[in-house]
């Protein structure tokens, strides 16, 4: 994950419902973005999440850049 890519990555949580939750949020490094990831995983999903997923922006602003993924239904 680039220096930029970082500045406004996101969470993107998939619902068993069909919905997403979306949080938008800006980290000084990798290993910062990576540690968010993995305490939002140890929350738990009580069931209600399908898979959880760090994206970045790529170059065109795009959320786009998938960086880690935990499928919660394999656990």
């Amino acid at each position: 994950m680039t220096n930029s890519n970082m500045r406004r990555a996101c969470y993107v949580v998939n619902l068993n419902d069909g919905n997403l939750l979306v949080e938008v949020n800006t980290f000084e490094t990798h290993a910062e973005a990576l540690e968010q990831f993995n305490q939002i995983i140890r929350m738990g999903s009580f069931g209600r999440w399908k898979e959880v997923y760090l994206e970045g922006k790529d170059r065109a602003g795009e959320f786009v850049d998938v960086y880690s993924v935990h499928y919660f239904d394999q656990n």
